[in-house]
């Protein structure tokens, strides 16, 4: 079932009053409904592997990269990008 089958499929299930639109109260039942299904995990991130946990960096990288702290010409932006000729 594509995209498009499964939000036709849920209107049709969700839609109470049959105006083609969630209302309030069909669209808390629908968000219900959902995390039901997914065994009630919410807000973003969670239930995925290493969620809550600080990243890990590439050994050798530390303090380089974005906000690094490093004081070279990379970490401050690098050499102006130079426009081609024309």
């Amino acid at each position: 079932m594509d995209a498009a089958q499964v939000a036709a499929r849920m209107m049709q299930e969700m839609d109470k009053d049959g105006d083609n639109k969630l209302n309030v109260g069909e669209l808390t039942a629908l968000l219900e409904k959902m995390r039901s299904r997914i065994g009630g995990r919410g807000g973003l991130g969670q239930g995925f592997p290493g969620a809550g946990q600080q990243r890990q960096g590439i050994p050798g990288k530390v303090g380089k990269g974005r906000g690094g702290g490093s004081n070279d010409a990379a970490a401050a932006g690098g050499d102006k990008p130079k426009r081609p000729k024309s």
